[in-house]
């Protein structure tokens, strides 16, 4: 028989190599349940190490995860183990220091209302790249005084966001997906706010800049 929930063997009265069934369970319960790497990593390891467990994006790649994007891969025993995730499982993303739980259809992470973030120029220039964690905000906001023209890139997550362009300086602020290749993104203007949105390939606009 096996648990209502996890599907871990139980131990039966007359079993023999208890200590194999009990084990196991040890492992699936640490893999599925305390933390991963990382879940925006899309290659399998070459190298992985005992232990190492991973959230599986989408179009993971390599001989062991092609197939099972979405699911907790742990490797253990030499090879790698597979679990699906059931609604309301934890687990802690060592990358991004959050705990996200699965929603039935999707890993999703704390919901804020809001992010503020400065993206001033520096020295040098650079774009901006948000991690999925600032990401799963529902509203943007970005501030600071621009030099040039900027890209924001957010990562390739299906997701709604009402972006406020707050900085200063005159110049365009464009929201892009992380992706390869790049998508034209959505230009906001300075002073205004749009409802974007991103199906994970392509940023499109909902509504025009207020």
């Amino acid at each position: 028989m096996t648990t209502e929930l996890l599907n871990l063997d139980e131990i039966l009265a007359s079993q023999a190599s208890k200590e194999v069934t009990h084990n196991t369970a040890l492992r699936q319960i640490e893999g599925r349940t305390i933390r991963v790497i990382s879940r925006t990593t899309t290659a399998q390891p070459g190298s992985p190490s005992e232990g190492d467990t991973y959230i599986l994006p989408t179009s993971a790649t390599g001989t062991d995860w092609a197939t099972n994007d979405g699911k907790i891969g742990q490797f253990y025993g030499g090879a790698w183990v597979f679990y699906t995730p059931i609604e309301g499982i934890r687990i802690w993303v060592n990358d991004e220091d959050v705990r996200v739980v699965y929603d039935s259809s999707a890993w999703v992470g704390p919901r804020n209302p809001i992010l503020s973030k400065s993206v001033a120029h520096g020295s040098p220039i650079s774009d901006v790249t948000l991690t999925v964690a600032e990401s799963e905000n529902d509203i943007l906001e970005f501030t600071g005084a621009l030099l040039a023209n900027i890209n924001i890139f957010v990562p390739g997550i299906e997701k709604q966001w009402t972006v406020f362009n707050n900085t200063s300086g005159a110049f365009t602020l464009t929201v892009k997906n992380n992706s390869s290749p790049v998508d034209a993104g959505i230009a906001v203007g300075q002073g205004t706010r749009a409802i974007i949105y991103n199906d994970a390939n392509n940023v499109v606009r909902v509504t025009s800049d207020i």
